[in-house]
């Protein structure tokens, strides 16, 4: 990172291969290309992963990030989508011809935009991933904290090499059960609960838990407590996925959080930001007055969005700057 941050840091979050996009915000944050990347005169950006899958431009996201990193213009963090991109192109070390990440039906398909853009195998394949392998899991900068997902010391502390992902870390992270896969899942996917009754998701998966709103140390209900999208489908034996099933809602959404997965964000601890959640419409409140969120689908049709930050521990609705869809 460059030692010219004089004003701070411009957070942005999951970009998800929308290049014209991203060239659109830093443009529209003051940021210039006439260096051959770009770069602001007194801040630097932060990307919070999830740079690929999904969008059109990936290579386009993926030269500009890159540029950005290597001339000491940015940073960024391993995403969930990284590190499944790591998993997916390493070998497996004990079975013959297999790899980290299963190369099912389902991961292929939710993979298949970055690897028909990038070329499976390819040269620039193999870059990319040994770029990837280069992204720490989180930044503790002076001041700001900044995570993929979810900021948790427990999950931290778990991992033996830092915010590093070495080898052994790498190849003990894809093995459920392992303090390393239950790190990993919480700080680049957030900690999850059980919920009744189960759901589908966006993409039609079986959903037996939700996401945990980590960030609010007051939730006691199982409603305050989770994060789920709207519009889902209730999953019922023997019917799948589908927009003809019932409104998904908690059989009992006043029942009280017996076991909460990660201890609450601390109201003291420094400020943090991350992506990951799927924010829809026109950027909010932060979380808490100490964390908040820049992932507002950007694939999906909603804004790129960035928070602005300059110093200040206490975080404010004033500093998120965005673009829209770029046709």
């Amino acid at each position: 990172m460059s030692d010219m941050v004089d004003e701070g840091f411009d957070v942005i979050g999951d970009v998800h291969g929308m290049g014209k996009e991203l060239v659109a915000l830093l443009r529209h944050l003051g940021y210039d290309d006439s260096a051959g990347y770009f770069a602001h005169p007194t801040r630097c950006v932060v990307f919070v992963g999830d740079l690929i899958d999904r969008g059109p431009e990936q290579l386009l996201v993926l030269e500009t990030a890159r540029a950005m990193v290597d001339a000491g213009r940015a940073s960024a963090v391993l995403g969930n989508h990284e590190f499944n991109a790591i998993a997916f192109h390493t070998p497996h070390r004990t079975i013959p011809f297999g790899f980290l990440r299963e190369r099912s039906p389902k991961n292929l398909d939710q993979h298949k935009d970055f690897i028909a853009q990038v070329g499976l195998g390819s040269t620039l394949h193999g870059e990319v991933i040994e770029w990837f392998r280069t992204l720490p899991l989180w930044l503790d900068l002076d001041g700001l904290r900044v995570v993929h997902a979810c900021w948790d010391e427990a999950s931290k502390a778990k991992l033996p090499d830092g915010c590093t992902l070495t080898d052994d870390v790498l190849h003990a992270a894809v093995v459920k059960g392992t303090p390393e896969y239950h790190a990993i899942e919480v700080l680049l996917k957030g900690p999850e609960i059980p919920i009744d009754p189960p759901y589908h998701d966006k993409d039609g998966h079986h959903r037996e838990h939700a996401r945990y709103a980590w960030w609010r140390p007051d939730a006691k209900t199982m409603f305050d407590a989770i994060e789920v999208p709207s519009g889902l489908t209730a999953h019922v034996d023997g019917e799948g996925p589908g927009t003809n099933g019932p409104a998904w809602e908690l059989a009992a959404p006043d029942a009280p959080i017996t076991e909460r997965p990660v201890d609450p964000y601390p109201a003291d601890a420094p400020p943090v930001l991350f992506g990951h959640y799927w924010r829809t419409g026109t950027p909010h409140e932060p979380e808490s007055p100490n964390v908040a969120c820049t992932d507002f689908s950007a694939c999906k049709g909603g804004d790129l969005v960035a928070y602005r930050w300059s110093g200040e521990s206490t975080l404010s609705k004033a500093n998120f700057d965005w673009v829209g869809h770029t046709p």
